[in-house]
């Protein structure tokens, strides 16, 4: 993270930028989100978003979210993210709304790379939702089209503009030009004026159909899409790819009174039951003021599954049906099968994780929980994980670091965030967010905890019994708050572990 100072429009904005945990290569598309998050459903907007983002784009791209001043409670979740590059906005615009938009994109341009080809303005409220469809619009870039977007409007200009809340410049033309994002109103509103000096420049622009403005159209779009009334961008195949809820933060308060217009709770429910989006982020679950009866690193292992989301077909990794460790259960709702070399633990598959026996593509969610410590060959377990997993599928990992050896047969290795990254990575596995689990008070408790449960190394048994029964208790009393919010906040450099998702994009090999 640095800070840094951004003089623009005569005004200097105090920035604060958070870059991706693995670097991302200079020259692909950059798709920038503005947000603004006034209350807890605009969260859920962004967060939406992203996921369709992720789960849909199947060629390289760098994904920015630019947010506008929003308060500290409602970007904890932004700030768990490691697959994008986060722009804090620290001052006030001078105005808001559109200007607001403008300024959050205009942020963005002076922090890209000089080698950035391709810049792609979204609003928060939009829907991502089929494979193939940044390659989609990139293909209709020519030498002469120098703007490609979702939707086309012409009730400002009468020539026609491409909407800002989805469209790709060329940048090296857009920065020759010394085009800008700012508004002009009542004549032109954010993003406008860009378009219309691509064509005084003598360039074209391309617009994929939408419904906005074609009744024909939205009559004719296929079921789901053919049920709502969201602005549907659809492709040359009639396929719808992109939607837009409009007025998106409006609506997530409730303060949006057009009929017409579909509700943020239409738009939620269409996107968890039609495209398969998680319905929530992992929030860990603590039971409430209840003492930790073995080590912190067992409550944050259990509270992290507890706040997982969890669906269709599962798959536990080394996880055991009979004779489980701590006091998560699996929810009755949802499949979830076993694999494990242990047969006593009855697991529904016997064998090692390095050579699963089911097709690819079988699970909807992969976890492997205290698994990867033990495993000589940890990559190739991940590479056959991501096997099984099924397009746009997720996995969980569960790992610990400050943690002492504990051989179950055995105790290989302990990985850092960037090693989790770089070994998803080369398996198709998009690395999207790390909690850190604990901080230094819970790693020294466990620490001193696992050290006195031996009575050859304390000294005596009444020694034991003083630290385990008196000592050990009144600590974790005070240390119990201090552990659930390092979970819930900033992480740690000291950490007992790290709880870990990833997504394995939808993958399409035609536009």
């Amino acid at each position: 993270m640095k800070m840094l100072t951004l003089s623009i429009d005569g005004r200097d904005y105090a920035i604060r930028q958070t870059p991706p945990l693995r670097a991302v290569e200079s020259n692909v598309p950059v798709l920038c989100v503005v947000s603004y998050l006034p209350n807890s459903s605009a969260v859920e907007l962004v967060r939406l978003a992203v996921e369709s983002i992720r789960k849909f784009t199947d060629s390289p791209y760098s994904l920015w979210i630019v947010d506008n001043n929003s308060s500290e409670e409602h970007k904890v979740w932004l700030r768990k993210q490691v697959d994008i590059t986060l722009v804090e906005i620290c001052t006030p615009a001078k105005e808001q709304g559109s200007y607001a938009n403008a300024l959050a994109l205009e942020a963005c341009l002076r922090l890209l790379p000089a080698e950035t080809r391709f810049f792609m303005s979204l609003h928060q409220d939009i829907l991502v939702c089929k494979s193939g469809w940044l390659r989609y619009l990139l293909s209709k870039f020519t030498d002469n089209v120098m703007a490609v977007g979702v939707r086309e409007d012409r009730a400002r200009v009468p020539a026609g503009i491409l909407h800002v809340l989805g469209y790709i410049v060329n940048l090296s033309t857009f920065r020759a030009l010394r085009l800008s994002y700012f508004p002009d109103l009542p004549r032109h509103d954010v993003g406008d004026a860009a378009i219309v000096g691509l064509r005084e420049a003598g360039y074209a622009y391309h617009a994929s159909r939408n419904t906005i403005h074609d009744e024909v159209l939205a009559a004719t779009v296929p079921t789901p899409y053919g049920t709502v009334g969201f602005d549907r961008s659809v492709n040359d195949d009639g396929d719808v790819f992109f939607m837009h809820l409009g007025r998106g933060s409006l609506k997530s308060d409730a303060g949006f009174a057009q009929k017409e217009k579909q509700s943020f709770e239409l738009w939620r429910d269409f996107a968890f039951r039609e495209l398969g989006l998680p319905r929530h982020a992992c929030v860990p679950v603590y039971p409430s003021n209840k003492p930790v009866m073995t080590t912190f690193r067992r409550l944050h292992v259990d509270a992290f599954q507890s706040g997982a989301y969890w669906t269709g077909r599962v798959l536990d990794v080394g996880g055991k049906k009979e004779n489980k460790r701590g006091e998560f259960r699996p929810p009755k709702a949802v499949a979830w099968e076993y694999l494990n070399i242990d047969e006593d633990t009855n697991p529904d598959y016997v064998g090692s994780v390095e050579s699963i026996p089911v097709p690819d593509a079988s699970f909807d969610i992969v976890l492997l929980a205290e698994v990867l410590e033990h495993l000589e060959n940890p990559e190739l377990a991940l590479q056959e994980c991501a096997r099984v997993l099924r397009p746009g599928g997720r996995m969980y990992i569960l790992s610990p670091f400050l943690y002492p050896i504990h051989a179950d047969p055995d105790d290989f290795q302990r990985w850092l965030p960037d090693k989790y990254a770089s070994v998803l990575e080369k398996t198709g596995i998009r690395m999207t967010s790390i909690s850190h689990m604990g901080r230094m008070g819970g790693v020294v408790y466990d620490l001193f905890r696992i050290y006195a449960s031996n009575t050859r190394q304390v000294g005596s048994p009444l020694a034991k019994k003083f630290i385990l029964k008196i000592l050990l208790p009144l600590t974790n009393v005070f240390l119990l708050r201090s552990e659930r919010r390092a979970c819930l906040g900033s992480p740690s450099v000291i950490t007992g572990g790290f709880y870990i998702e990833g997504v394995k994009p939808c993958f399409q090999d035609r536009l």
